[in-house]
């Protein structure tokens, strides 16, 4: 009689493998009827076969059974990918482990961001609230997308003048695939400076032994709510002048080319011409 194990016999005759058929006693020697496993009942597993035609296996169909403790490595054909764990090994009760493993097939990802955002700054402020618009994405925005700089997921942020791009990234937990895109924003000076003191018309009076005569000024105060970039002056106080009208001219830009301006007369008169004066 061939057993399963060499426990199965009271006499293994120095038999003390236990193999799959190749422990024999004689039908005496068996400890019970009821307790020996004969080879003869097919102990073992059916090839692992599945309807899933993604799935692959290494199991041999022309085998009529595996014996217990045979592993089954599983795997996917091209395209797919395998959810849950590669392997099965055959039980004591002729059954495979494992449940739920399947072949899942790769999701490329994509993602598409909204037109830009284009936005003024408030008057007087050099920074403005903006609301992005969400991307469109066939994947779950909190598990697998990304943003740089990170506040983009917010899709909301404090923005000063100027452009900023954010990248938004898109992964598949099916495949290695990967797809980003850009997402740009201007936020825009519209305000010009402000040139604030702007001097009053001024008459000098020149002296008869003088040429040219020095002439000062308290000069305007100019601001920005975001930079001044730029400043022009006609003339810079302490400057020489001849007799007559001279205009001053400021000139401020910011870094938009918003432009203001301030002007003045500097009329310098001769001393004889005042006093001929009615």
């Amino acid at each position: 009689t061939q057993c399963i194990s060499a426990e199965d016999c009271i006499s293994t005759g120095g038999c003390n493998v236990s193999t799959v058929g190749f422990n024999t006693c004689h039908s005496s020697e068996v400890s019970s009827l009821e307790t020996k496993t004969d080879s003869s009942l097919k102990q073992g597993c059916e090839p692992f076969i599945t309807d899933d035609k993604p799935v692959k296996t290494d199991s041999d169909s022309a085998i009529e059974l595996y014996p217990e403790g045979t592993k089954c490595y599983i795997s996917c054909r091209v395209g797919y990918v395998l959810v849950g764990s590669n392997l099965r090994v055959c039980l004591n009760n002729g059954s495979w482990s494992g449940q739920g493993t399947h072949c899942q097939a790769q999701i490329r990802p994509y993602i598409s961001c909204r037109t830009p955002v284009r936005v003024n700054l408030p008057l007087g402020q050099n920074s403005t609230y903006v609301k992005l618009t969400k991307p469109r994405s066939n994947m779950d925005w909190e598990k697998y997308i990304t943003s740089e700089p990170a506040w983009g997921k917010q899709l909301q942020t404090l923005l000063q003048f100027g452009a900023t791009t954010v990248q938004f990234t898109a992964v598949s937990p099916t495949s290695p695939y990967i797809a980003r895109c850009n997402f740009s924003i201007y936020v825009k000076d519209a305000e010009k400076p402000q040139i604030k003191h702007c001097p009053d018309d001024l008459e000098v009076i020149q002296l008869p032994h003088q040429k040219k005569t020095q002439v000062t000024w308290i000069e305007p105060l100019i601001t920005d709510n975001v930079h001044v970039a730029h400043i022009f002056q006609s003339l810079k106080p302490g400057v020489l002048l001849r007799k007559g009208s001279h205009i001053v001219n400021y000139i401020a830009a910011d870094s938009s080319g918003n432009i203001a301006s301030c002007q003045f007369t500097i009329k310098v008169t001769g001393a004889n011409e005042v006093e001929n004066e009615p």
